[in-house]
């Protein structure tokens, strides 16, 4: 007798210190269970002993011998738990029972959801990085190509200005290049390799600026609403790319609604918090100026929410599909974040979220123009693409400079060093094999610290540092009185500020 009440003392301490819920059944009907399992039922043993099993949890048809696998218990005001639940066969004071092991997963299933959430979102930003990285290469070249037709065109309609055959075909050549060009900038934006002016200033001028042009835009069957919040902070942005981005939204709100409807401008500022509520998932922690752009639209599937920033993705059967792909590179440039909330037939909500920035609101700088373009100076160019470096060539030396022309860093550094008199310029590419014109900059001025460099470049990530201070940046395609001006202010400029960014640029 004392050495079965041990063995029931034993029984009893470990089948109530198990933190699993345990459920011990006869004939599928419950005759013991321990306090982890009514906790996780949120009962009392008497609302469960005497029970069927499958009154508590829900019946799957698997075998519950040695055979672990989600289920659903019901809890007691009738809530549903997710529960993994094994069984074991025992004799138990003489008879067969079943030992029901019930495990509560349902922070285990939470962060499962969260995981393949994030896992999806992963796949998607290392798909929108792929594709950005394809469209800045494509964009790259491209602008090599724009540039020698922009260049050989103009040297061609200095020469036959007189032509009327000649400069009205060479005009036409130089617009569709144009178009070209701005399709360019349109991929590079999306890549978030858009050169940027950025300055410190408030969002809500840029919106009440674009106004009357958005009324204009939108027709008289589409009401504009502007809900703006006065005391928003300061944001750094690039204004001519933030109203390319607001008008980009716009235009997409208005072919959603062919028959009218209404469109809703709103800023605010936000805070967010570890303990708040987080208004959209995976947006950290700070203040933000958030600016909303609503439409009672046609609104869009979950498939289409999930490839509306894609480049060339279009429903609308018409344009380039560039307009959203932009806007969420110049957001992402500005270090901020874009999310849409829509339901088919319910319109579509576009929220950008602005980092609220602490500097002083940035100025107006007056730049004194520079109107003449000709000098003597000798320059060292530097240009791998071979059609490029031509036409340079062909500009520079028209305009009166001598040139040596080199298709790398190393032919450059070769060239510099049997040259014995003065290098007064460095014109070179920064993306280049081998060697980087940052690098060649660097080691060329090591030699010839009096040397002025202005870069060339399709990437904004390129507008880089020289030495300690930064230097002109091109950005291509430019046209030859860009590149001509550009080149007299750098010269002209004193020593001492000689490595400031030109304005001209």
């Amino acid at each position: 007798e004392e050495e079965i009440r041990r063995s029931e003392e034993r029984f009893r301490t470990l089948f109530e210190a198990t933190l699993e819920g345990i459920a011990i059944v006869r004939n599928s009907v419950i005759l013991e269970v321990n306090e982890a399992l009514l906790g996780i039922l949120g009962t009392t043993p008497a609302e469960v002993i005497g029970r069927r099993l499958g009154e508590v949890v829900e019946e799957t048809g698997a075998d519950l011998d040695h055979v672990p696998h989600e289920s659903v218990a019901y809890r007691r005001d009738g809530t549903r738990v997710d529960i993994e639940i094994a069984g074991k066969k025992y004799v138990f004071q003489g008879e067969d029972v079943t030992v029901v092991a019930i495990r509560d997963i349902a922070e285990r299933k939470r962060n499962e959801a969260e995981n393949k959430m994030l896992q999806r979102q992963l796949l998607h930003s290392q798909k929108m990085e792929a594709i950005g990285r394809l469209s800045a290469g494509v964009a790259h070249d491209f602008n090599n190509c724009l540039l020698a037709i922009f260049g050989y065109s103009d040297l061609l309609l200095d020469r036959h200005r007189d032509d009327a055959f000649l400069s009205r075909n060479l005009t036409g050549i130089k617009e569709a290049g144009q178009k070209a060009a701005s399709l360019t900038k349109q991929l590079l934006a999306f890549a978030r390799r858009q050169p940027m002016e950025a300055r410190v200033m408030s969002l809500n001028p840029i919106i009440t600026g674009l106004e009357k042009m958005l009324h204009r835009l939108l027709g008289e069957d589409v009401t504009l609403i502007s809900d703006l919040q006065t005391d928003i902070g300061k944001v750094r942005i690039d204004p001519g790319q933030m109203e390319q981005a607001i008008m980009n939204l716009v235009v997409n709100a208005r072919q959603a609604m062919p028959a009218g409807g209404r469109l809703t401008l709103r800023t605010a500022q936000i805070t967010v918090t570890p303990d708040g509520a987080v208004p959209h998932a995976n947006l950290p922690n700070g203040s933000y100026v958030l600016l909303s752009v609503t439409d009672t639209g046609s609104g869009m599937d979950a498939e289409t929410q999930a490839r509306a920033f894609e480049p060339f993705f279009s429903t609308k059967g018409e344009g380039t599909g560039l307009g959203l792909s932009t806007v969420y590179g110049i957001v992402q440039q500005s270090g901020g974040y874009i999310f849409v909330d829509s339901a088919p037939g319910q319109g579509a909500c576009f929220s950008i979220y602005l980092p609220v920035t602490s500097e002083k609101e940035s100025s107006e700088m007056l730049v004194a123009p520079v109107t003449e373009d000709t000098g003597s100076e000798t320059v060292l160019l530097v240009e791998d693409e071979v059609e490029v470096r031509k036409v340079l060539h062909q500009i520079l030396i028209g305009k009166g400079y001598r040139v040596f022309q080199a298709g790398s860093g190393e032919e450059a550094l070769a060239i510099s060093r049997l040259h014995r008199g003065m290098v007064h310029l460095l014109l070179t590419d920064v993306t280049m094999p081998r060697m980087k014109g940052t690098e060649l900059a660097t080691r060329l001025l090591a030699e010839r610290p009096q040397t002025r460099v202005i870069y060339m470049s399709g990437y904004n990530e390129e507008r880089l540092s020289g030495g300690e201070s930064t230097w002109t940046c091109l950005q291509k395609p430019f046209s030859p009185q860009t590149l001509t001006q550009t080149v007299r202010a750098i010269l002209d400029t004193p020593a001492d500020t000689a490595r400031r960014k030109a304005a001209i640029a």
